[in-house]
């Protein structure tokens, strides 16, 4: 016989009344959408618990526990369509052949230890009867600590028990008032069940805790973006975001000048020492799509990369990277007579060409070092010094003849010179004759004998970090817009959704971004007066923010994004019927 969906369990029998489970409660939950609770719910943790009575005590992975329903391969079905319980020979015979199959590390310990072990890891399976299963079993001063409290507020969460995973957090965030992840949930779960007085209070009293915790107040600035009732009495933290971004990575900014805008010919060429397993090391345009130049480190090489996204040609040539932190020389020339790319490290002509048809995109992308404007992630932590961009094919024989010495800046072809022969602090001086100056972003300065031009050569060193340009432009964007500067923050908001890039207009697509972007710049054009944008920007977000997208979330990004949507489409004049 076989169970509905929607019972207690799904349970298969064979002829001789043995029983065996075929799905756990959280793919019954996935299927029917309900919750699996009650006294006859079946959960592999049952299953667990009713093999392990007596008999030891398992430790082993989630993935492990689907080994137990052998051990209800003996037990009946009765009547009322639950399994009978196993006679203690019964258990016994099955649970040694468990323990023969070495699938089971058995370990001592008593009760209360071992509902607390499965507790934890049943919650982070997200097998959420199995979890309260466990712990309605602990003890009760291990229930009531704050770790536990949390738990069992978000395991009501994802079920969708908002009054009592409220409560819950409500009563974690008393236990735990620094805690961004309990007093972030709390105001969603306030805004969401209407409880605003609440929930401000709380952000009230918690709020100053979180300065200098930068990853708190990102939390909270999207808190207040797709909740902005519950901050409507305090003011809106743009400045969180500000900070953020003068604390970003280092990189040197070179400007766009037209100069640099080189289309037939160019050579490329400095003293570098880089730091880091992959990124960009200078970059204008090129990689990812894009129009322009510049040198990638990829695997154990730097790529020398021509791109015309026009004519749809890319080119690459690769020179060996030395991951030692030793200083070298590196030059890489084209022109669009020979078509042929070269490189030099050290002075030497590498092995490896490429042809490259020409002439070069120009991409209005920054000339920068040490990332790539476009992609905030692509940051690149690297020394630079003597730094040169020719308008020409440099020869072998120039490049070495000039490689260890200072130039004059009115060399015939030089368009780009930055020495980094002195500290400038934030400015990238240009060594070029009527040149223009660059800005470093978080400068180190540092000295070394290692280059050939003194014992004690000043360079310029940048570092990487983990920042998404991205990501901090949408919430700058956003807060931007919850403070009613509605055209910089549809500036900001399409910036962010290309990923804080120049990008010329034939590269732009519709679909960029995400949907967060997408509603707030609905939102955004539609108090602009610009319509068709707000509709298309809805649309994209209506086509993305499916059901099955919104199962992918956890439960406190689906109550944000659906607040979001809804606010969107309510000011759009949508049917609300769409909402999901």
């Amino acid at each position: 016989m076989a169970f509905d969906p929607a019972s207690r369990a799904v349970i298969t029998a064979s002829r001789d009344h043995t029983a065996r489970i075929y799905q756990l409660p959280m793919e019954r939950e996935r299927l029917t959408g309900k919750a699996t609770q009650g006294e006859y719910t079946l959960s592999l943790a049952e299953v667990e618990v009713f093999a392990a009575t007596e008999f030891g005590r398992g430790k082993h992975t989630f993935a492990a526990l689907q080994q137990f329903s052998q051990v209800a391969a003996t037990s009946e079905i009765s009547d009322e369509g639950s399994l009978e319980a196993l006679s203690r020979d019964n258990l016994q015979t099955a649970w040694e052949s468990i323990q023969s199959t070495s699938l089971v590390q058995p370990s001592g310990g008593d009760d209360a230890v071992w509902h607390r072990s499965r507790s934890k890891r049943l919650h982070e399976a997200k097998h959420w009867s199995g979890f309260f299963f466990h712990h309605s079993r602990m003890e009760e001063s291990d229930r009531q600590t704050a770790h536990f409290v949390a738990m069992e507020a978000s395991a009501h969460a994802e079920l969708g028990h908002w009054e009592e995973a409220l409560d819950l957090h409500l009563k974690t965030a008393q236990l735990s008032p620094d805690d961004i992840k309990i007093v972030s949930g709390c105001l969603t779960l306030c805004a969401h069940q209407g409880r605003l007085t609440e929930g401000q209070k709380l952000l009230d009293s918690s709020i100053g805790s979180f300065a200098g915790n930068q990853s708190a107040l990102r939390d909270l600035a999207l808190g207040a973006i797709t909740h902005p009732e519950m901050f409507q009495d305090i003011s809106v933290p743009l400045g969180w975001m500000n900070a953020q971004y003068e604390q970003r990575p280092g990189y040197i900014d070179l400007g766009d000048s037209e100069a640099l805008w080189l289309t037939e010919a160019i050579t490329m060429e400095g003293w570098f020492r880089s730091n880091s397993n992959w990124g960009d090391l200078i970059s204008k345009g090129g990689s990812h799509k894009d129009d322009g130049y510049g040198l990638t480190l990829s695997g154990n090489g730097i790529l020398f990369e021509l791109q015309n996204t026009q004519t749809k040609e890319k080119t690459m040539a690769s020179v060996t990277m030395q991951r030692n932190r030793e200083w070298f020389h590196l030059a890489a020339t084209w022109d669009i007579k020979s078509r042929e790319i070269i490189c030099y490290k050290d002075g030497i002509r590498q092995d490896q060409v490429g042809f490259f048809n020409g002439p070069i995109g120009v991409s209005n992308q920054h000339l920068n070092l040490g990332r790539n404007e476009k992609w905030g992630y692509r940051y690149f932590s690297a020394s630079f010094s003597e730094f040169r961009i020719w308008n020409l094919a440099r020869t072998g024989k120039e490049i070495r003849a000039a490689m260890s010495t200072r130039l004059k800046g009115d060399e015939p072809g030089l368009v780009g010179y930055w020495p980094f022969d002195r500290d400038t602090g934030t400015t990238a001086r240009s060594g070029l004759v009527g040149g223009t100056d660059g800005v470093i972003v978080n400068p180190i300065w540092q000295t070394t004998n290692a280059l050939p031009f003194s014992d004690e050569t000043l360079f310029c060193e940048v570092s990487e970090g983990r920042f998404n340009l991205g990501q901090l432009l949408t919430l700058q964007g956003g807060l931007q817009y919850r403070n009613g500067d509605l055209e910089q923050a549809a500036k900001t908001l399409e910036s962010a959704r290309i990923g804080g890039a120049r990008r010329p207009a034939h590269m732009l697509n519709p679909d960029d971004g995400f949907d967060l972007q997408w509603l707030l710049l609905a939102q955004c054009y539609h108090q602009l007066g610009e319509n068709e944008k707000a509709e298309s920007f809805l649309k994209l977000a209506n086509e993305r923010v499916t059901d099955s997208f919104l199962q992918d979330r956890n439960w406190q990004e689906r109550l944000r994004l659906q607040a979001l949507l809804a606010e969107t489409r309510e000011m759009l004049g949508q049917d609300q019927g769409q909402s999901n």
